[in-house]
């Protein structure tokens, strides 16, 4: 979006310069209607159809999507479900309550409330054809903008880096498994896991970025780290079948926003090797108090942000210890199963791991390589387990309950009473996890 620039007339001597407001020692003068920059008809209209996008979807999405509230997602489910029930007409979608693995609800709700935002901008623009451009509308939204991506890319980077998204180590259930077993996302996770280094660096990336986009005068190059990290996250996203394909490309669409009204003077530095001249930037209001105090407002949500930032994986760090403070935490290997009575799948239980990850998860793999993840309830002074399966696990989905007996720190013995007096036992032993080559490997940078 360009801005018309006062310039100085070079004939014009300091004092009259001065004298008429436009010399160098004189303060800028606010622009009027008449000096408002004038963009084209098809500038106008993608501002506004971003602007009304952006205070019903992207802004929304990763207010609710950062702080885990659902509404936003039953919201979007309930107008994708239209399209789905009324013209694509598929009935394995059409649920008032998809499944968690059922996304095209979402999906579809996003595309529709878009095109409503469309929809919006095309009357805004047919009701409003006299304005020549909005600059105080767009800095304020330029400035919303950079604060809702930084949001994001601040809490998903301090989480890499303190060990919160992908966890200090190998996923538990993950080292038992064959690669061909795991599913694309679980591959990338595992991948991610393995290596703390790169896990750090691609945190630091993300942070370095959301702390740049905080500043009105780094935001530029913010957008710029954010844009391609983002960038690289989408194709993650999309060739490892991740569930989060569409709100990465709204922080990517968002980095790319910030980043447009900057976008020609780059292409003439680092392309062209062309000169740029520094770009007119509005202040949110035109009295200087009023402007300073939306900078310390400012300052006192970006510190917020931080802050939030770290919260986040320090808590996922304290559940991660109290999971390995439970008494049956690690990996259990079958030694001897009796299958009478256990209706729960058509082989022997191979592993039953109790990852530190959680302290509300509890994985069984069996001998045909089935895995079902469960809920468990462990009484230690009972000394029971009470196993659940997970939604949408279709196979295997009744609730067992155990007692358990730990004859040494090595041995698990689980027994459950499945008739008048008769009783079946399941005996493991621990895993040690670093037996894994993919953990006890030895590690070189040089060679």
């Amino acid at each position: 979006m360009s801005e018309s620039v006062t310039h100085r007339n070079p004939s014009q001597g300091p004092e009259l310069g001065a004298i008429r407001g436009v010399g160098w020692n004189a303060p800028p003068r606010p622009q009027s209607s008449r000096e408002a920059p004038q963009w084209s008809a098809a500038t106008r209209f993608a501002f506004r159809c971003f602007l009304v996008y952006f205070l019903v979807v992207l802004g929304p999405q990763v207010v609710f999507f950062a702080t885990g509230q659902g509404w936003w997602r039953r919201l979007t489910e309930l107008v994708g479900r239209w399209p789905i029930v009324h013209v694509l007409r598929l009935p394995e979608h059409s649920g008032p309550f998809p499944g968690p693995a059922d996304l095209l609800p979402q999906f579809l709700g996003t595309i529709m409330l878009a095109a409503m935002s469309a929809l919006a901008a095309f009357v805004w623009s047919a009701l409003d054809r006299h304005s020549p451009s909005h600059p105080r509308l767009y800095a304020w939204l330029h400035t919303g903008v950079r604060f809702t991506l930084a949001w994001p890319m601040v809490g998903y980077g301090l989480s890499k880096v303190f060990a919160g998204q992908f966890g200090g180590g190998v996923d538990l259930a993950s080292l038992t498994r064959q690669v061909g077993q795991l599913l694309p996302q679980e591959l990338l996770w595992t991948f991610m896991q393995a290596s703390r280094p790169y896990t750090i660096f691609t945190g630091v990336v993300e942070t370095a970025a959301g702390f740049l986009l905080l500043t009105r005068r780094t935001a530029t190059l913010g957008a710029l780290v954010s844009a391609l990290a983002m960038t690289n996250v989408l194709m993650l996203n999309l060739a490892y079948n991740v569930i989060v394909k569409v709100f990465s490309a709204q922080l990517l669409i968002m980095a790319l926003f910030v980043l447009a009204p900057d976008a020609k003077r780059l292409i003439d530095l680092l392309l062209l090797n062309r000169k740029t001249e520094p770009r007119q930037i509005h202040p949110l209001f035109l009295r200087t108090k009023l402007d300073t105090i939306a900078r310390i407002a400012g300052v006192m949500l970006a510190t917020w942000i931080v802050y939030w930032g770290y919260q986040a994986p320090a808590r996922q760090a304290l559940a991660r210890l109290e999971a390995r403070n439970t008494p049956l935490h690690g990996i259990w290997e079958a030694e001897e199963t009796a299958q009478s009575g256990l209706q729960t799948d058509p082989g022997a239980w191979r592993y039953l791991v109790f990852p530190w990850e959680d302290t509300k998860l509890a994985v069984v793999i069996f001998a045909s390589n089935a895995v079902v993840r469960y809920d468990p309830k462990i009484d230690p002074l009972a000394n029971t387990i009470e196993i659940k399966a997970w939604p949408g696990s279709s196979t295997f989905s009744q609730s067992l309950s155990f007692e358990y007996g730990r004859p040494d720190n090595n041995h698990l013995v689980l027994r459950r009473q499945v008739g008048s007096g008769d009783s079946v036992a399941l005996r493991f032993r621990r895993v040690d996890p670093s037996s894994f080559p993919l953990v006890n490997d030895t590690h070189r940078w040089a060679w």
